[in-house]
């Protein structure tokens, strides 16, 4: 059993199973955060769906304990939300079926049941509340009892958290007591950009007659741009010349450069990589003009200030909700809450639940008519008493008038709740919890939400509950429509974080349960960091295959549920197991994916199969959802790109590193040229010899030919009897070659004193200015740490590639270094290169090819005649960046940490390390519950019938508490635009078609002139005069050309003009996946009636034959 309070664990360099298991919650939050956080103790009070979702995301968090209290008997319904709730839980106290499933899910959180305080009472007293650091209450308590909770832990730095949901709306309340500290407002990690530039500027301050000139430091940064806002605080450090700048604070202000429009007016353009510096009123004194001259180097860091907040406690809260410089309740949804001021109504709703649980010890009855006028009564007279005390000159909220259908619809389902609502709220208050400790802005502190949307008029007729695990469903959409959601047959991409949640969401809302299916399909395998934010995965289960076991725990959550596993990874190369019986079985998608490449294949496949498609994301305490359905809403490919696109340029990599990130991705390609590419070239040499000379000789040039097979070479004639004394001495070499010789050459021909003359202006400088920082060569040093450390992972790493046994006991690693016979060669200087390979291609001396020429020969000729038996089988490594046995992370440490120390530059720990080299996105279990709540919610809305207008996508960002639901964008509409081939604007025909709209040639199998002759009936009169396979790639002879450049090509096509389309193109590009598809996709030039160029929808899908009727392929687990 876990026990509380041990942090020692928690160690950017180390390599343990807590960092490992916690990676991608502690790239979000931050070691500190996670060790304050795996002291806490938290209570959550009620599990039905809230609570049990709020303490599922807390203890895969790892907080020190979660304490569970519900002593109230399960009920059958109870299953339509609580996921650890089954047929045997029915009668039996909720948390304690809940607490042993609670506790698997990590061994390191205590997870207890807390006792009542007085048997039987069904309550808690002040003293057991006490003992937690923070109480969330998931479940409508009587108001008394939650003002008395409150009151207790306003008062003694208990965090409080309110988090209720009743039918299709939702409450959230916090309370960090009077004054909370945040240090991070949003969590983000510190920008930190290094200085190029940095002078004394003059720019003029205020207007007329007050104007004045001041100085200012001008700064300029050794990137496009600087990335900071205007007005954000920053400090300086590291700067070399203007020392007087190191650690003086200073608000940022942009720069802007003048400019005067083709009409004459004045203008002006940002320039993103410089700023001004206001000095801070500490620093205002300071007078920048008598400031030493800038010499290179430095850093502009970010400064956070801290922000005090105030909380009220929930009695003065439930009258004034609405927090100073606000002028309602929040909700997210945007027109809602500027239009209606919904939040207000609801919070006036909310209320008058209360007041009927005061009056009736129990909510309002489900559909109960008269219990519903009477909330509408108690909200009135509540509305009154608000009014009263602010005519009196106190805080209160009012509203102009009461909304009454708001109340009823609130009261009419106050008993029901829906698994998307839980799983969003669960996700918001788990993550609460959080920003206890300073980390992340608290949500302040009220907000409502609702889903009326999903109401009608009236209670569905069919909507009374029958005993049936989906009752709290049927209670607010109806029998019909769970039956139909039972028939419904989606599939969902992808099964890590995501997939996990979506799983268990479609199982208690019974999506294909009913004749209906799920199929899902991923190719990963289960690791241990999928442990922290995957929950349907267990310890026992690391190694197995994800789409499986997802699949089974969600059976066992709901054993009517139908879910067919795909283990394939969804792509062109997947085209014939995902067909078009498939495609066309499926009434959804919904993507659970966690890079932009697949996500814009699926949605290709859903723009062509036009089928809805379910989008979210996340990125630590961010998350977006996107709503997209055929012909009503943009597709995902219609979204910009987000990918980042800031690459570093290779000269920089190679010479004149200046941030850590630079040295860890030098580092990552050092991993590659040494234990990646040349054992892998090796290894191919030895199984398919042919396949590498090919390979070689398409190379573009000799010297890239050379730069391939010199270490293959060198690493075949070191694995002839190689031991590990062979590795030492080739680590031992790698690193005097890397830290001492290269830094050695560069300091030779650019000594610190160099200067270099711009080829423009003629002005001199100093070479080793702005960005670029003097290096100091490395002498080996066994006793130094990082030293050893590179020699030690190193050696381990080509042992693998030999064979070898590792070293792995450090003492047994020196008594191997020291019979290995180590010397440091003399250093001979050489030139070093400035540029990319890509701009060394031109050779202009002869003599220098033919030695080139003469090696490359050399080096063919030993590979072609190599002994393979001399040797035992090559192993190349595949970067693992969560195997903390392998050496990967540990060598790529000590490698950017030993550049870092050659430039000077701040170290990175094992953990930072890690997250930049293996690119792991920060991710915690709490974003992703969140998202897909609100994608479930959406989903019912899909399956509903619900009008595009009323769907919603959404950004949140739970370190800041914002949320964010809007309407989905309707699809882009084609415009004219400029066509580089015809070189003029092409129109679109018909104006403002979109990705939605497909061109269909469906007259049987036709040739050539058929088709044609076809197409403009198909399409608004539109002409073909040059057709080709839609292909992303290269198109060699066309199918079809009306302008054939040559006699051949001419005659060729007046040949294939009466032939079959069909077998010319698969006599020209193959058979078309197989020929299971009875369709050619189609490109081409295309002309309007009148003979001009246009653009149509592409592919042009020509439908040679039909398919038998079949069912959809899918392979049953």
């Amino acid at each position: 059993m876990a026990s509380e309070g041990d942090n020692s664990m928690f160690d950017g360099n180390s390599a343990n199973k807590l960092m490992d298991l916690y990676s991608r919650q502690i790239g979000a939050y931050g070691l500190e955060t996670m060790k304050r956080l795996a002291a806490l103790r938290v209570l959550v009070v009620g599990l039905r769906g809230v609570g049990v979702e709020t303490a599922k995301n807390l203890v895969l968090a790892g907080p020190a304990a979660v304490g569970l209290f519900d002593p109230e008997p399960a009920v059958v319904a109870d299953q339509g939300c609580n996921f650890y709730l089954n047929a045997d839980s029915v009668g039996k106290p909720r948390d304690q079926v809940c607490q042993p499933q609670l506790e698997v899910l990590n061994p390191n959180v205590v997870v207890s049941v807390v006792p009542e305080s007085v048997a039987g009472s069904n309550s808690l007293s002040t003293e057991q509340l006490s003992q937690w650091g923070a109480v969330i209450v998931t479940v409508d308590r009587p108001l008394a009892e939650l003002r008395s909770w409150n009151d207790f832990c306003h008062a003694n730095g208990v965090t409080f958290i309110l988090a209720l949901t009743n039918g299709v709306t939702g409450s959230f309340f916090s309370d960090f007591g009077p004054e909370h500290r945040v240090t991070d407002a949003n969590g983000e990690p510190l920008k930190n950009v290094a200085l190029a530039l940095i002078e004394v500027d003059q720019v003029q301050e205020g207007s007329g007659e007050s104007a004045r000139t001041v100085p200012r430091l001008l700064f300029e940064v050794a990137k496009e741009a600087h990335g900071f806002d205007e007005g954000q605080l920053v400090k300086f450090e590291d700067v070399d010349g203007m020392v007087e700048l190191n650690e003086v604070q200073g608000t940022i202000e942009r720069v802007y450069s003048s400019y005067t429009t083709e009409d004459g007016k004045p203008g002006q353009r940002l320039i993103p990589n410089r700023f001004h510096l206001k000095l801070v009123e500490e620093h205002a004194d300071l007078d920048v003009t008598k400031f030493s001259p800038y010499t290179r180097g430095g850093y502009v860091t970010e400064v956070k200030p801290t922000r005090v907040m105030t909380f009220r406690p929930l009695t003065e809260s439930l009258v004034n909700p609405v927090q100073e410089g606000e002028f309602a309740v929040k909700h997210p949804h945007g027109m809602k809450f500027i239009m209606n001021a919904a939040g207000n109504q609801l919070h006036f709703a909310r209320l008058a639940l209360w007041e009927f649980q005061a009056k009736h010890s129990a909510l309002p009855e489900l559909h109960n008519k008269a219990h519903a006028d009477e909330c509408v009564v108690l909200a009135k007279g509540l509305l009154a008493e608000h009014r009263a005390q602010q005519e009196k000159g106190g805080a209160a909220l009012v509203v102009d008038e009461l909304c009454e259908k708001t109340v009823r619809n609130m009261a009419l389902y106050a008993r029901a709740e829906l698994c998307g609502m839980c799983a969003f709220l669960g996700g918001v208050a788990a993550q609460e919890v959080v920003k206890k400790f300073g980390k992340y802005t608290p949500t302040h502190q009220w907000f409502h939400v609702d889903y009326f949307e999903l109401l009608g008029d009236d209670v569905p007729a069919d909507a009374a509950p029958i005993g049936s695990r989906y009752d709290h469903q049927i209670s607010v959409l109806g029998a019909a429509f769970q039956e139909k959601l039972g028939k419904q047959v989606w599939f969902m991409v992808g099964c890590g974080a995501l997939g996990c949640e979506y799983l268990k969401g479609f199982a208690l809302m019974g999506v294909g349960a009913n004749g209906g299916a799920i199929h899902v399909t991923d190719m990963d395998r289960i690791e241990v960091s999928n442990l922290n934010r995957q929950f349907l995965f267990r310890k026992e289960n690391v190694g197995q295959q994800k789409s499986v076991c997802a699949a089974n725990a969600a059976r066992i959550m709901n054993p009517e549920m139908n879910i067919q596993c795909h283990e394939k990874l969804v792509g062109p190369d997947s085209e014939n197991h995902f067909d078009d019986a498939f495609w066309n079985s499926l009434d959804g998608v919904c993507n659970a994916l966690d890079n932009v490449t697949a996500r814009r294949y699926v949605d290709s496949r859903c723009v062509f199969y036009q089928k809805p498609l379910l989008e979210s994301g996340t990125l630590g305490t961010k998350a977006n959802s996107e709503i997209i359905v055929p012909h009503k809403t943009q597709c995902y490919r219609d979204n910009p790109d987000t990918e980042d696109k800031d690459s570093i340029p290779m000269c920089t990599l190679r010479n004149f590193p200046n941030i850590i990130e630079h040295c860890i991705e030098w580092a990552r390609a050092q991993f590659t040229e040494n234990f990646e590419d040349p054992p892998s070239d090796a290894l191919l040499l030895l199984t398919d010899p042919a396949r590498l000379f090919k390979q070689v000789e398409n190379e573009s040039n000799i010297g890239t030919r050379l730069q391939r097979l010199r270490p293959v070479v060198a690493l075949l004639r070191n694995a002839v009897g190689a031991d590990f004394g062979t590795c030492i001495r080739l680590a031992f070499a790698e690193f005097n070659q890397q830290y001492r010789n290269r830094i050695k050459d560069l300091q030779h021909q650019f000594p610190a004193d160099a200067t270099k003359k711009d080829k423009d202006t003629g002005v001199v400088s100093p070479f080793w200015s702005g960005a670029k920082r003097f290096p100091r060569a490395a002498e080996f040093n066994l006793d130094d740490e990082l030293n050893f450390q590179y020699v030690y992972c190193a050696a381990n790493l080509f042992a693998f590639v030999f064979g070898l046994d590792p070293v792995r006991d450090h003492a047994a690693f020196r008594a191997e270094f020291a019979k290995a016979g180590c010397s440091v060669p003399d250093w001979q200087p050489k030139k070093v290169s400035m540029y990319d390979e890509e701009e060394e291609e031109s050779k202009e001396e002869d003599d220098e090819v033919a030695l080139e020429k003469k090696e490359y020969e050399e080096l063919i000729s030993f590979l072609k005649n190599f002994d393979h038996s001399s040797i035992k089988p090559i192993q190349p490594h595949d970067f693992e960046k969560d195997d903390d046995t392998n050496f990967h992370i540990d060598f790529t440490t000590a490698c950017s940490n030993m550049r870092a120390w050659n430039y000077q530059i701040k170290t990175a720990t094992r953990h930072r390390t890690k997250m930049i080299a293996g690119k792991i996105i920060p991710a915690i279990a709490t974003t992703t519950a969140m998202v897909t709540g609100l994608i479930e919610l959406e989903m019912l809305k899909i399956v509903h019938g619900c009008d595009v207008s009323v769907l919603l996508g959404g950004n949140v960002n739970l370190g800041l508490g914002t949320f964010e639901l809007f309407e989905p964008l309707p699809p882009i509409k084609a415009k004219k635009d400029y066509d580089v081939i015809n070189m003029c604007d092409v129109e679109p025909v018909p104006a403002g078609w979109t990705c939605w709209d497909q061109v269909v040639v469906d007259a049987g199998d036709l040739t050539i002139e058929e088709f044609l002759a076809e197409l403009p009936k198909a399409w608004h009169g539109v002409t073909c005069d040059m057709l080709t396979p839609h292909s992303s790639t290269d198109v060699g002879t066309p199918l079809y050309c009306a302008w054939s450049a040559t006699p051949t090509l001419k005659a060729l096509m007046a040949k294939n003009k009466t032939r079959k389309l069909r077998e010319v193109y698969h006599e020209l590009y193959g058979e078309e996946k197989e020929n299971k598809r009875k369709y050619l996709l189609l490109g081409g030039g295309f002309e309007t009636a009148d003979g001009e160029p246009c653009k149509i929808p592409l592919p042009v899908k020509f439908v040679w034959g039909h398919e038998d009727s079949s069912p959809p392929a899918a392979a049953a687990q």
